[in-house]
C-alpha cells in the first residue's frame, strides 16, 4: 500500500513541472471554461495511454521501456524510430527546462549592473543542466533524495501561496475569462498539444513497474489514477487563482504578458505579475522557490531518463567517469544549440508534444495491436485494451499532431 502511494506521488512529482508555467499562461488567455474542458481530456487521454502501456508489459512479462518493446515486437526499424523519438523528447525537454530556470534567474539578476553585460539566461541555462547532470551521473540515490525534497518543497510553497492569493482573489475576473472574447479563442485546439505534455510521466513507467513489483493491471490503474487526479487537481487549483488575479486585458493582464512573449521573458514576468496583485512581500520569495522546485523535479526526472537511454543505447551497465562525460556531452550538444540561438518555454513543450505522442500513445498502441491479432496474446486477459478502444487512442494521437504540426507550420 505504502509503495502504491508512494509511486503515485512520484509521478505526480514528474507530472507537475513546466506545466504549472505554461498552463496559466495558455489558459489565461483564453476561454477558461473550454480551457479546463480540454486539460480534462488530456488528463483521461494520457492516463488510458499509461495503462496501455503496463498492459504490454505485463502481457510481455516485462517492465520495459517503449523503445525496447517496440523493438521486440515489432522490429528494429520501429524501435531505432523510437529511441530516435525518446531522444527527440528527452532533449526538448531538457532545453525546455534550461531554458526556464535561465530567465528566472536573469529576472533577478540583469537589474544589477554587475550582470548587465553579461547573458545572463545563458549561463544560468548552463549551470543549472551542469548541476543536475552532475547529480544524475553521481548516484541515483541522490537524485531520489533531492527529488523528495523538492517535492515536499513544491507542496508546502504551493500551499502558502494558495493562502497568500485568497484575499486577491475576484470572481468577476474569473467570470471575464468566461463570458468576454479571449485572446487565443480562435486556435482553442493550438494549445491542446501543451496540455499534453502537462500530463507526460510515461518515460517512468518502466521505473515505477519495477519499484512497485506487481503484476496486477487493475493496481498500477489505481496508482496510475491517483497520480492524475492529484496533477489535474494541483493545475485546476493553480489556474483558477491565477486567471482570478491576473486581468484579461490593461495593466499587469494576460494581454500585457503575452505581448511580451517575442523576449522569451513571458515566465519571469507573469510571477512578477502575480506578485504585485498579491500585494504581499514574501509571496515573491514563495512564488519563485515553487517554480524553481516544480521544474527541477521534472528536469531531474528528464535527465535521469535521457541517462538510461544513452546506457541503453551503449549498453555499458556500468559506465566510467570519463565515458560519463562523453555521454552528458552528447546529451548537451542539441539543447545547447537551441538555448544559443533561442528558445522558447512554450514553443518548447507545444514541440515535446509531438514526440510525447508519438512516444505514449502511437507507438504503444502499435504495439498493443500487433499483440491482439495473436491468438496467443489477444486471450491473455486483457482488461481495459480492444481493438476499438486502441483504434480511438490512435485517432486521438494522430489528431493531436496533425494539430502540432499545423500550429508549427502555419502559426
Amino acid at each position: 500500500m505504502n509503495k502504491s502511494y508512494g509511486a503515485a506521488f512520484m509521478i505526480a512529482s514528474t507530472a507537475i513541472g513546466g506545466g504549472t508555467l505554461a498552463l496559466p499562461l495558455v489558459i489565461g488567455a483564453s476561454n477558461v471554461i473550454m480551457a479546463i474542458l480540454l486539460l480534462s481530456i488530456s488528463a483521461i487521454i494520457m492516463l488510458y495511454a499509461a495503462i496501455i502501456i503496463v498492459e504490454v508489459n505485463i502481457i510481455l512479462r516485462k517492465c520495459d521501456s517503449v523503445v525496447s518493446l517496440s523493438n521486440d515486437v515489432l522490429g528494429k526499424v520501429v524501435g531505432v524510430i523510437g529511441a530516435f523519438t525518446l531522444f527527440t523528447l528527452l532533449s526538448t525537454l531538457i532545453t525546455a527546462y534550461s531554458t526556464a530556470l535561465g530567465e528566472m534567474v536573469a529576472s533577478y539578476l540583469t537589474p544589477y549592473s554587475f550582470f548587465s553585460n553579461l547573458n545572463i539566461p545563458h549561463f544560468a541555462s548552463f549551470f543549472f543542466a551542469t548541476l543536475f547532470s552532475v547529480l544524475v551521473a553521481t548516484s541515483y540515490k541522490l537524485v531520489d533524495y533531492g527529488n523528495r525534497i523538492f517535492f515536499v518543497a513544491k507542496i508546502v510553497c504551493f500551499i502558502a501561496m494558495c493562502l497568500l492569493f485568497t484575499p486577491a482573489v475576484r470572481v468577476d475576473l474569473l467570470m471575464e475569462k468566461v463570458t468576454m472574447p479571449a485572446l487565443i479563442d480562435k486556435n482553442m485546439l493550438l494549445i491542446l498539444p501543451i496540455f499534453i505534455t502537462s500530463f507526460g510521466f510515461h518515460a517512468s513507467i518502466p521505473y515505477i513497474m519495477k519499484y512497485v513489483g506487481r503484476n496486477d493491471v487493475v493496481g498500477y490503474s489505481r496508482i496510475f489514477g491517483r497520480a492524475t487526479i492529484l496533477t489535474a487537481v494541483i493545475y485546476l487549483l493553480w489556474i483558477v487563482s491565477i486567471v482570478s488575479i491576473i486581468p484579461l486585458y490593461g495593466d499587469g493582464s494576460f494581454a500585457q504578458i503575452m505581448a511580451n512573449r517575442a523576449a522569451n521573458n513571458d515566465l519571469p514576468l507573469l510571477l512578477v505579475t502575480l506578485a504585485q496583485k498579491v500585494g504581499h512581500s514574501f509571496f515573491t520569495v514563495i512564488s519563485t522557490v515553487f517554480t524553481f522546485t516544480a521544474i527541477a523535479t521534472s528536469f531531474l526526472g528528464v535527465l535521469a531518463s535521457m541517462y538510461d537511454l544513452c546506457i541503453e543505447i551503449t549498453k555499458v551497465k556500468s559506465p566510467s567517469m570519463l565515458r560519463k562525460i562523453g555521454i552528458f556531452v552528447f546529451i548537451f550538444f542539441p539543447p545547447a544549440v537551441q538555448i544559443i540561438y533561442g528558445a522558447n518555454f512554450l514553443y518548447l513543450l507545444a514541440f515535446a508534444s509531438i514526440a510525447l505522442v508519438i512516444l505514449a500513445i502511437i507507438i504503444p498502441c502499435a504495439i498493443m495491436l500487433r499483440l491482439l491479432s495473436n491468438s496467443k496474446f489477444s486471450k491473455a486477459g486483457l482488461i481495459f485494451s480492444n481493438v476499438w478502444s486502441i483504434s480511438v487512442m490512435l485517432f486521438a494521437g494522430g489528431a493531436i499532431i496533425a494539430v502540432e504540426l499545423w500550429n508549427i507550420f502555419a502559426g
